[in-house]
This record gives C-alpha cells, structure tokens and sequence, in this order.
C-alpha cells in the first residue's frame, strides 16, 4: 500500500492506527524489524492512547521544534488540500528522527497537531 493509501486508511481507523503503531514501538524496544508480526497480545485500544500519550509527553519538544517551527505547520497547513497529503509531509519531516513516522503524523493530525503549534 502506498503512503497515500495508508494514511487515508490509517484516518479511517483509528484503532489499527494506533494498534500499528503500538506494534512497531514494542517490535523496536525489543530490537525486531518492525515489520515483524508482534507475538505478544494486544492490550486496549484505551491502553494503546495512554501509550501514545507518553510517547508524546516525552517527544513534545522535539515534534514541536521539527514540526511547528521548522515546517512551519500553522502557516503551512493550509497549502494542503487534505488531511493526508498534510500527514505525508509531516511523516517526511519527522521520518529521520521517527521510524514510524507515517504513524505519528496520523495520530498527531488525529488528535495532537494544532493544540502542538499553538504556541509556536
């Protein structure tokens, strides 16, 4: 599946988004590839966001320096015609620091991106 493909999908489904997600992070922390299909149950899609959430508390200041003031999202998000194609762009700029990019930038659009920028 391409990009576009997949993140169209992943906005479409919040819980394999965030169940994709959850798998690369523990396939990572376990030193798999993460593509690798995760043996271990799957907790709560509850569980997965509160996860996520300390992803994110942890990551903050790093996201917020990549993506709202050197993409400059608040200024740029209106040159997109669409959530996905704001998604990719985002996945790109976040990519060498996040291996699971196209993941994040869906969720953050999802739930986090302009509360993010809003002090940028």
């Amino acid at each position: 599946m391409d990009k576009y493909n997949k993140v169209e999908f992943y906005l479409n489904n919040e819980k394999e988004l965030f169940e994709t997600w959850y798998k690369k992070t523990k396939n990572r922390e376990l030193g798999y590839d993460t593509d690798v299909e995760l043996k271990s149950a799957i907790p709560s899609l509850s569980t997965i966001k509160k996860s996520f959430k300390k992803f994110f508390d942890k990551n903050q200041k790093k996201l917020f320096r990549l993506i709202c003031k050197e993409f400059n999202y608040i200024e740029k998000k209106e040159n997109y015609k669409t959530h996905i194609e704001l998604a990719i762009a985002i996945s790109e700029v976040i990519s060498p620091d996040y291996a699971d990019s196209l993941e994040v930038s869906s969720i953050l659009i999802k739930v986090y991106l302009d509360n993010l920028c809003l002090k940028a």
